[in-house]
């Protein structure tokens, strides 16, 4: 089982939204079951981002896959102000990312 890493550049909002949750559903949809998805190059997110991985999680937990994040602080930001920090950990870094699969 591979992970494959994604790594969205530029804002994730309300504009560019549409084309990242396309992206993320074409790569699940071919049964990708451990995404990385790095957010080190996306300068700027809103509530859009947060819609996304909330799509994005419903469709990998349907086959089973789960969903890691790495981004900086001013990204996890967004996350906890929406109470969503718990539920979508963000990694400092792809190792640790990698680290936190669970392997059943």
């Amino acid at each position: 089982c591979s992970d494959l890493v994604m790594t969205p550049v530029g804002e994730i909002d309300g504009a560019a939204g549409g084309l990242f949750l396309e992206a993320l559903i074409a790569v699940i949809s071919t049964g990708e079951s451990r995404l990385i998805v790095d957010l080190g190059q996306v300068p700027f997110m809103d509530s859009t981002g947060l819609t996304i991985f909330l799509s994005a999680d419903r469709a990998l937990r349907s086959i089973e896959g789960q969903l890691r994040l790495v981004a900086a602080p001013e990204i996890v930001e967004v996350f906890e102000l929406a109470w969503m920090d718990k539920m979508f950990p963000v990694h400092p870094d792809i190792a640790d990312a990698v680290a936190h699969f669970s392997h059943d």
